[in-house]
């Protein structure tokens, strides 16, 4: 039998000035803010070197701990634990074992791409209001307020989690927390406008590091790659064909959403390195498709469809005694068109609409200052010209056999937001729906030269199309309502999955960033006696249910934990995530009344973030750095899934169209945790045909407990 937990009680230190941090800490020294140039690029003075950040330099590979036994192999242990408890044999239950916390601790270094500050700051207010400290400002006073409202079972639980970090190892601590939080004796630190901004950087540069599968969120430019590029000689320069050699930028890819899941491609992609295009696998989302709707003979109102990919139109048959004309391309344009046995197929040309977020991968995006640059095709309306972050490929070998890589196999990443309107003159006006040429401008910051040739100012990569449409007004719901357990966690006797979910909803047109908070917090499934091979039954409430504004995003975590059904294990667990969730919650509230919605939008306009990588960010962080972090200290619960989706109005209205062509599996993994992501073929039509209930398997594994769980997870209009 488990041990339960004794709830904790906060001991004052008795020595040092400030009793509430550190007392390795000299409280003579002053302490202040430092610089958090990804979210604010104006500089600011730090007061003292204690403060400053330490000089950037190569991150070491995490080397997560090996695992002395696997759980299977306690059965000794547990043996033990039942003759303990036996009276008379009877009432004998089995209690799956637990990870060691030792081991759970050890592991913190692993979790996330930069070092969490959520907890510290949340630990500190909290450690000012039990000492106590006389708040220093009116945002602490509501923190104080909050924290002597919550009935005392809630503030046990956050006084375990406070236990819980003071005696984590320091080098541990060091390791996966922004320490600073307890060693600078200094008020400025509760400034609310300060710690947004902390919280701010952390969420983007885990958004970035989890949409697109990073080992950190850090901006950086990619490696210059030169390579040699052919301009066809006009019909009539007999001089042959211009060939320049340079760090030519490329567009390889394009992610409309900025959600790192659907990326598109066209025959181009074969350019740099003149790679044969049959080593490129295009996912079937990127064909376009023509679908015939097929009514049910036996019922009426029920509807199928028979899609399959489309072909250029044929050419009108010529006149008699006349001249055939040239085949039709797709799209008006040879490279969306793809040779496949069938004949030419057509590549389909990604949808976007103003307000969201574009991804891009290619290769030398070699300056900080790169520019996407949209011009609508047939004019009309003046040439976007918008900023972009960079995230360069670090993993990709600048050399191989004495030879640059330049190919797309390069996976440099750019950023930006096509915006809902622009200003023209005095007035902001709509972006317009259409197709739009994109291209990137790389500014020549190394004053290369090509070889022959001066060198520009600007180095113009190839262009791509894309199709910016009407955000459509359509109203969601999301939501689960299917478990299996396919493989327990390893030890005797059966499982007890808690699978919980959190929210974020992030609208960039609004004028307060409380339409940034943490909107819903689920409880999706909690059960016990789950073995091998077992549907769970459960009934969960819808995960989004409405309408996206314009430019909003969405985003699901997801959190499973295998835990402990003894009673007072488990009403502590409950207790410890409400209370922590609810301090969050209140704590943001207060934090976003006193905060400048501008740090947002500038990060964004800045190309630093998109809305899909902002809010799978703060998601991400809500679960993993305040539950998921302090679970890891002391609970009896091992972690046995995690996941983090997002969405906008555009994605689901693809999801839900029955024409649509399913979007790709994928699979994704974080530390001990992997994903598996497939969508169930085909999508169910309904009556009516205009849309379709849509269901993808989400497949979660831990390697640590040797288990698998899937949910099953659907969207439809309603």
């Amino acid at each position: 039998m488990m041990k339960t937990q004794k709830t904790a009680t906060y001991q004052q230190p008795s020595t040092g000035s400030h009793p509430e941090y550190n007392l390795n800490h000299n409280p003579d020294s002053r302490c202040g803010t430092w610089d958090l140039p990804g979210v604010d690029p104006k500089p600011s003075d730090a007061p003292c070197d204690c403060c400053n950040p330490p000089p950037s330099k190569q991150s070491e590979p995490c080397q997560k701990p090996p695992r002395s036994k696997g759980k299977d192999q306690d059965c000794c242990q547990q043996i033990l634990n039942i003759l303990r408890q036996m009276p008379g044999g009877r009432d004998i239950s089995v209690k799956k074992p637990k990870q060691s916390p030792k081991v759970k601790i050890a592991n913190l270094c692993c979790k996330l791409p930069i070092k969490d500050a959520i907890v510290p700051i949340l630990l500190l207010f909290l450690r000012r209001f039990l000492n106590p400290v006389p708040p220093a400002n009116d945002f602490e006073k509501g923190i104080q307020a909050f924290l002597a409202s919550l009935p005392a079972e809630k503030l046990d639980a956050l006084k375990i989690g406070l236990d819980a970090y003071d005696k984590l190892p320091p080098s541990i601590r060091e390791c996966a927390f922004e320490t600073r939080f307890d060693t600078c004796d200094n008020e400025s630190l509760l400034d609310p406008q300060f710690i947004f901004k902390v919280w701010l950087n952390e969420a983007i540069h885990i958004g970035r590091a989890s949409t697109f599968d990073k080992k950190d969120g850090e901006l950086r430019i990619g490696g210059v790659r030169p390579w040699d590029r052919v301009t066809p000689a006009p019909p009539d320069d007999k001089s042959g064909d211009k060939i320049e050699t340079a760090p030519w930028p490329w567009i390889c890819q394009v992610n409309p959403g900025g959600d790192g899941r659907n990326w598109y491609k066209n025959t181009e992609v074969t350019t740099p390195g003149k790679l044969p295009l049959n080593i490129f696998r295009f996912e079937d989302h990127e064909f376009s498709k023509v679908c015939v709707q097929i009514p049910d003979p036996g019922d009426a109102s029920k509807f199928k469809f028979d899609c399959h990919n489309e072909h250029p139109i044929a050419p009108p048959p010529p006149p008699p005694g006349g001249f055939g004309t040239f085949a039709n391309s797709c799209q008006n344009n040879r490279r969306y068109d793809f040779p496949d046995p069938s004949g030419t197929v057509c590549l389909t040309v990604p949808k976007t609409f103003p307000g969201q977020g574009i991804a891009l991968r290619g290769l030398n995006f070699i300056s900080p200052n790169c520019k996407a640059r949209l011009r609508r095709v047939g004019g009309g309306f003046q040439d976007l010209i918008l900023d972009c972050g960079v995230i360069g490929d670090t993993e990709t070998p600048l050399m191989r056999d004495g030879k640059v890589v330049v190919s797309c196999e390069v996976r440099d990443i750019i950023m930006f937001t096509i915006p809902e309107k622009v200003r023209i003159g005095v007035n902001d006006v709509p972006v317009p729906p259409g197709r739009y040429a994109l291209e990137v401008v790389v500014p020549n910051d190394t004053n290369y030269a090509p070889k022959p040739g001066p060198a520009p100012t600007e180095f113009v990569s190839n262009d791509v199309w894309l199709d910016v449409l009407p955000s459509p007004n359509q109203e969601y719901r999301f939501w689960t309502d299917e478990a299996f357990c396919i493989e327990e966690t390893d030890g005797l006797g059966s499982d007890e999955p808690w699978f919980q979910a959190y929210s974020v909803r992030f609208v960039p047109s609004g004028t307060s960033l409380v339409t940034m908070l943490p909107q819903q917090q689920t409880t999706i499934l909690r059960t016990d006696d789950v073995d091998s091979g077992e549907s769970i039954a459960f009934s969960a409430p819808d995960l989004f249910h409405g309408k996206f504004a314009i430019g909003e995003v969405f985003a699901l975590s997801v959190y499973g934990l295998e835990v402990d059904s003894d009673d007072a294990a488990e009403q502590q667990i409950k207790d410890f995530g409400e209370a922590y969730l609810l301090y969050w919650e209140n704590f943001f509230t207060g934090l976003a009344v006193g905060t400048d919605v501008t740090l947002v939008s500038g990060a964004i306009a800045r190309g630093a973030a998109t809305g899909a990588t902002l809010v799978a960010g703060a998601a991400f962080l809500v679960l993993v750095a305040v539950v998921g972090l302090f679970y890891a200290g002391w609970a009896p619960a091992d972690p046995i899934g995690f996941d983090v989706m997002t969405f906008d109005s555009l994605s689901l209205f693809d999801l839900t169209n029955p024409t649509t062509p399913l979007p790709a599996a994928f699979s994704k993994s974080f530390d001990e945790l992997s994903l598996e992501v497939n969508p169930q073929n085909p999508k169910k039509v309904q009556p009516g045909a205009t849309q379709a209930l849509y269901s993808e398997d989400h497949i979660y594994r831990s390697d640590d407990e040797d288990s698998t769980y899937k949910l099953v997870y659907r969207v439809e209009r309603v």
